[in-house]
């Protein structure tokens, strides 16, 4: 069931309520339809929504980034998810690259993608658009 609320005039997003957890956008709420269909159907093992992660340097926590969808995969490896239907400020995307980076060193075996609303779902699955 969907549910809408205005986020606000800084952005057109509309939060999104899906299973039961609010999502900043419809887009991000679908992706999260779509990461409940790849996980019935056993492609993947599980997913996580809005994982608040601290960024730290030499043991220093510098900032913290929630990362939209956090899924573990068969294999064992975790895949960090960023919906985004536009690339934010420069604040957002200096968190990003830092977050990339501290994710390489730390968790070598994870992908970090980031999934752009004009460019549609990562594998071709769906594209989301209007219809």
């Amino acid at each position: 069931m969907w549910s809408e609320k205005y986020c606000g005039p800084w952005h057109k997003a509309k939060s999104h309520i899906y299973g039961g957890h609010s999502y900043q956008s419809k887009f991000e709420a679908g992706y999260a339809m779509e990461l409940d269909v790849l996980k019935k159907a056993g492609e993947i093992k599980d997913w996580l929504p809005h994982i608040n992660i601290p960024l730290s340097v030499n043991g220093e926590i510098i900032t913290r980034y929630t990362i939209d969808f956090v899924v573990h995969h068969n294999d064992g490896t975790v895949e960090y998810v960023e919906t985004k239907g536009y690339d934010g400020d420069a604040y957002a995307r200096l968190r990003w690259k830092l977050f990339q980076a501290i994710m390489k060193n730390d968790d070598v075996g994870c992908k970090c993608t980031k999934i752009k609303q004009a460019t549609g779902w990562k594998k071709g699955r769906f594209k989301y658009g209007k219809h």
